[in-house]
């Protein structure tokens, strides 16, 4: 075990966050927590990480933002360092992986789970279509496999937690509906308002277009009817997200990556762009679209699952009920010269429900609480 001991602050209460199995700060699973952290820190929380198997990026983004962690190489040390050492709440996600590894903690401390991936989902979704051999040949054999499986050890754990948390409505709905687990408390993902946010007044003649984060929950031959319009229209586009799916456009389109970025940079391209579009069917809560938002430029998406919750139609984006009115309202923004939209109006109403401060209110009602 590597320890790496940083000044502490006065704390209230202890609190560890369970890492493990990612590789970089920047996944929409790892985000939310190193947010939240460094708010939690900011207020005098004693804030520790507890790491397994992650990447180096991780820990370097952790050292530059004076966190103290210790960075188990076993899961038999991470066991005998959490009895030694008694903290108040661990928290962590729902990523089977990590679940696991949460169950077999003992002590007294308080077992929190944030729920944004639920695992075995994929069973039940026809959506699903995988662009490449190795995730089809997964989602074959998940498909044959009674949805009641998967359902039945997921929920075994998330029954021991003593809290859970969904990270949308939506979630909270499957989670209860599919799961029977009934969440404490909705906290929607922390953004850092303070680095997302306009940069330029100049909007380019771009189109930021989000391939998704999974195989299958963007339909390909859809995505390659938006890029025809962009193409049409004469729009740059600038793609992000699913890596397999990049590849197959670059061989039809002339797109251009967005890979590597910082959060500043990647604000940067938001600013500047005319729309952001996010053409995902399964989306439970949406990222992409909170950040676009929050940097001044409207989001195109579908009405229903995560965005439908996060974009207001018509105020700070467009909600699409189907894929003719999808491309429909794409035509019909990319063909006006300037969107007008009240960018108060949507710089306040990202700061009331997504920023750092609206998520971390919530997340110290329900974690902290007792």
């Amino acid at each position: 075990m590597e320890k790496y001991h940083l000044a502490r602050e006065l704390s209230t209460v202890k609190v560890a966050i369970l890492l493990a199995h990612e590789s970089t700060p920047f996944a929409g699973v790892v985000r939310p927590f190193i947010n939240w952290a460094r708010e939690l820190k900011k207020r005098n929380h004693d804030i520790e990480f507890l790491l397994v198997d992650v990447g180096g990026k991780i820990t370097e983004h952790l050292l530059e933002s004076d966190f103290q962690f210790y960075n188990f190489s076993n899961l038999k040390n991470l066991l005998h360092f959490c009895n030694e050492n008694h903290y108040e709440i661990i928290f962590t996600d729902d990523y089977i992986k990590r679940l696991k590894i949460l169950d077999k903690i003992d002590g007294n401390s308080k077992k929190a789970v944030y729920c944004q991936v639920l695992y075995g989902i994929h069973a039940i979704s026809a959506i699903h279509k995988s662009p490449s051999l190795k995730e089809k040949l997964v989602f074959s054999i998940v498909g044959f496999a009674p949805f009641s499986i998967f359902r039945r050890r997921y929920t075994k754990f998330l029954k021991k937690a003593d809290i859970v948390i969904a990270n949308s409505k939506i979630t909270a709905m499957l989670l209860c509906i599919l799961y029977g687990i009934e969440p404490d408390e909705i906290v929607y993902p922390p953004l850092d308002t303070g680095v997302f946010k306009p940069r330029s007044t100049e909007k380019k003649r771009q189109v930021l277009l989000y391939l998704g984060s999974h195989a299958g929950d963007t339909d390909e031959n859809f995505v390659a009817e938006v890029c025809k319009v962009l193409k049409a229209k004469n729009f740059k586009i600038l793609v992000f997200g699913n890596a397999v799916l990049k590849e197959k456009l670059q061989k039809k389109f002339e797109i251009h990556s967005i890979s590597g970025v910082s959060d500043e940079e990647l604000s940067n391209i938001y600013s500047q762009s005319k729309l952001t579009v996010c053409p995902q069917k399964w989306e439970q809560f949406g990222y992409v679209a909170v950040e676009s938002m929050a940097c001044g430029t409207p989001v195109l998406g579908f009405g229903y699952m995560g965005l439908a919750e996060s974009i207001i139609n018509g105020k700070t984006g467009w909600l699409a009920k189907n894929k003719r009115e999808f491309l429909e309202i794409l035509n019909f923004v990319l063909g006006n010269g300037e969107i007008q939209m009240d960018q108060d109006f949507i710089r306040q109403y990202i700061e009331e429900n997504f920023s750092v401060n609206a998520s971390i209110e919530r997340l110290k009602g329900i974690l902290l609480k007792g």
